[in-house]
């Protein structure tokens, strides 16, 4: 039976048995008919109960398509599969450890079909040590804007409004045209996705009021700082300061591209030498791989000599490692803002 939704709702999954629950209840706590939305959950090879959770909910809503892969693609890979079964006007990402408020979902399909908008950014709860806060845009304008708008304003990886893909609705036509898919088997791969919608985006607004509850997740793939995600970290920044070359008919957003690539690629330098001397050399290891391209070309020069000698740089300090502390603290101030 074929349907044509208002809404596809995605929910990318891998071992998440103590959140998905609540993330599910939240999905169907709207003031919308299950017939006008579509609630898609693919399974990224999980290994503990997750699945069985989500086959619970499913044989309790017609509306849960379960989607599961034969290999682990990670979240981009998860997000594409959901994407190419949508069969929504609208796409709306969330993850599997968050959470909506109720209620909400009628208002963000009211604005888009209202000012038919390539995308919609809202407000977020976000929840940590059982504090919460209220993250917005510092551009407080609810007027239909263009997408660039927002990264003048907000800059890049600024509010996370900016940088996260579940902060946002967008039109499934509108990134069907501008063929906006995530990068797979990467991580940080929601940056690149928000960085180019932003940028397309004609029609876009904001509405200042928090939709997504953002759970600080010791586990995720944020919160863990190693070798291998640092290096991550670099590849993102190396990814968004080539896609600012394509930008610089706007020296505004061609700037703050370029300046926060630079400047967060050069904190990920510094902050390595704090891992433990295994994680410093594989990180050293990976960096003798990294293409020495414009983004290491256009560091400050004290930078770029350690990028270009880290091996040897690593293995003069470690003796004082002990001391590093103070070095932390007499150069934070200078490259850790």
């Amino acid at each position: 039976m074929k349907h044509n939704y208002k809404l596809s709702v995605i929910i990318p999954l891998y071992n998440m048995e103590l959140y998905i629950g609540e993330c599910l209840e939240s999905v169907f706590c709207q003031n919308i008919s299950e017939n006008e939305y579509e609630v898609i959950v693919i399974d990224d090879c999980s290994t503990d109960n997750s699945v069985s959770i989500v086959e619970f909910y499913k044989n309790k809503y017609a509306n849960i398509k379960l989607i599961k892969h034969d290999v682990n693609k990670k979240q981009g890979g998860a997000r594409n599969t959901g994407l190419s079964n949508a069969k929504g006007d609208y796409v709306l990402f969330i993850d599997a450890d968050d959470y909506f408020e109720k209620n909400v979902l009628r208002d963000l399909i009211y604005e888009c079909e209202a000012f038919d908008l390539d995308l919609l950014i809202f407000d977020f709860y976000y929840i940590k040590n059982d504090k919460i806060y209220i993250k917005s845009s510092f551009l407080r304008n609810e007027n239909v804007l263009e997408g660039k708008d927002f990264l003048i304003e907000d800059g890049l990886l600024v509010t996370g409004l900016t940088s996260n893909v579940w902060t946002k609705m967008y039109k499934a036509s509108f990134l069907r045209k501008h063929r906006i898919i995530f990068e797979e088997n990467i991580f940080f791969e929601d940056v690149d996705f928000a960085l180019k919608s932003l940028f397309h985006a004609k029609k876009s607004k904001l509405i200042c009021k928090p939709i997504v509850n953002n759970r600080y997740n010791l586990d995720s793939t944020t919160s863990i700082l190693n070798a291998q995600r640092l290096f991550q970290k670099i590849l993102l920044y190396n990814r968004l300061f080539n896609f600012a070359k394509i930008t610089k008919n706007n020296n505004i957003i061609y700037n703050n591209i370029k300046k926060t690539a630079i400047k967060k690629t050069e904190w990920c330098i510094m902050r390595s030498f704090f891992l433990p001397l295994k994680e410093k050399r594989i990180f050293g290891n990976y960096l003798c791989k990294f293409p020495k391209n414009n983004l290491i070309k256009t560091s400050r020069l004290f930078y770029k000599i350690i990028f270009c000698n880290y091996n040897l740089i690593n293995l003069l300090l470690y003796p004082a490692h002990p001391f590093m502390r103070i070095f932390y603290i007499i150069i934070k101030n200078k490259i850790f803002r």
